[in-house]
């Protein structure tokens, strides 16, 4: 039964130089995204901290070495909420394979570090993520995906669990794109969420099943190495311990 209403959620991708200075195989890339809700996994990390919600802003440098077939990249990006308060940094590091021109698989590793205490009654978001991604396009514009993640908690705040969100979309270009000039794509996708049971010393916190399903729609504008990407998503949270904010639906 479809309980509640998750959020809406507007970012500004910022790539404000997705700034890939190439040398021979080795890039540095500077992203930084704001957007209105910080949600993981279809949980509201800010919320599920005690803290007040609204805003955050998340840049992030990555650095790589090689190119297709073969990707090895590292990095690291911090969340800063509207109220200039860092609540989170989180470091990474992932292998990445173009099995072909189309096919990507890529295989990682996350650790998500709280730089805040958490509130009476909440528990501890600090997370070891191991995580696995396949992600198939084609050149008609269709493309799917699912990835899967194994959750351990540093500090022992519930077990270990599983979780997977799988893709469906379709992208097309409004604008195709030549060397040195603009170009815009627009981008229909949606995202089913899954997780196996959630509990903390016996004690059920999130039951096994599907909490929350997403439709978003992106506008990709791309333009002398850099790149702006504004988008909307709407979640319909299906399991209200998964996130309990009222419905917003038309």
């Amino acid at each position: 039964m479809v309980r509640k209403l998750l959020f809406v959620m507007f970012s500004s991708a910022m790539a404000a130089g997705s700034a890939q200075a190439q040398v021979n195989s080795f890039d540095i890339e500077v992203t930084g995204a704001f957007v209105s809700k910080y949600i993981w996994n279809g949980f509201d990390r800010i919320r599920g901290q005690g803290l007040e919600d609204g805003p955050v802003l998340q840049p992030l440098v990555r650095i790589g070495l090689g190119h297709t077939p073969l990707h090895v990249a590292a990095g690291g990006s911090f969340v800063m909420n509207h109220d200039s308060q860092l609540h989170e940094t989180t470091y990474h590091a992932y292998v990445q394979r173009y099995a072909t021109p189309f096919t990507r698989v890529s295989l990682g590793y996350t650790y998500y570090d709280d730089r805040v205490v958490p509130a009476l009654g909440t528990r501890d978001n600090d997370v070891h993520e191991l995580w696995g991604a396949f992600v198939s396009r084609n050149p008609t514009g269709v493309h799917n995906g699912i990835a899967l993640m194994y959750e351990m908690s540093a500090r022992d705040a519930y077990d270990s669990y599983f979780c997977s969100n799988a893709e469906f979309g379709y992208t097309y270009p409004l604008v195709p794109a030549t060397p040195g000039s603009f170009g815009l794509d627009v981008d229909a996708s949606t995202h089913i969420l899954y997780n196996t049971r959630i509990e903390s010393q016996g004690v059920e916190l999130v039951q096994s099943g599907f909490p929350a399903w997403e439709a978003g729609l992106a506008l990709d504008f791309r333009a002398a190495g850099a790149r702006v990407t504004p988008f909307l998503t709407y979640q319909v949270s299906l399991e209200e311990s998964v996130n309990d904010e009222d419905p917003l639906w038309g």
